[in-house]
């Protein structure tokens, strides 16, 4: 552990053995910021409430991902499952995500930038007054509600109030 600590300024540098995996890692930001690089977890959990969150090169079999007012942002990363919950704030993700992906955002934005296909996954898209767009397709307006069948083995639940989602695929 190394603290570094001015008048302005304090920062702790935690290093982690390289090549590490650990069974449950959790990280929590309220107001702070926090920058991680090259995290291996059975079950990764993400919270941030007003504060800012940088994760470079993560994997996960499951990660819950869970935005107040604050942002995080997720470049490199994998994941089997994910779990995405946002508030007023925003979640931006680059990587892959092997498995099923439920995201829910309230008044926020949610940005995915996915390896793959959008024919990977089956859609289930949820809208109040929010906009929702997959690949090349956008859903939006007044309560909708569509189940999009690709025969795929991957589940996509999509659920926007008045904010945000898009999922872009990188394939």
């Amino acid at each position: 552990l190394k603290i570094i600590t001015t008048k302005m300024d304090t920062r702790a540098t935690i290093e982690i053995p390289q090549g590490m995996k650990f069974q449950d890692v959790f990280m929590n930001v309220g107001a702070g910021e926090l920058r991680c690089q090259s995290i291996a977890a059975d079950n990764l959990k993400i919270k941030v409430g007003a504060g800012k969150i940088i994760a470079e090169n993560f994997d996960s079999e499951k990660a819950v991902i869970s935005v107040g007012a604050g942002e995080i942002t997720v470049n490199a990363g994998v994941s089997a499952d994910m779990d995405i919950d946002v508030g007023m704030g925003s979640f931006t993700f680059h990587g892959t995500a092997n498995g099923d992906l439920v995201a829910n955002c309230g008044v926020g934005n949610v940005q995915m930038w996915l390896d793959g296909d959008q024919r990977d996954y089956n859609y289930h898209v949820k809208c109040a007054m929010g906009n929702i767009t997959v690949g090349n397709n956008s859903y939006g307006g007044m309560a909708t509600d569509q189940h999009i069948d690709n025969n795929a083995t991957y589940q996509c639940k999509l659920d926007c109030g008045m904010g945000r989602i898009a999922v872009h695929f990188k394939n």
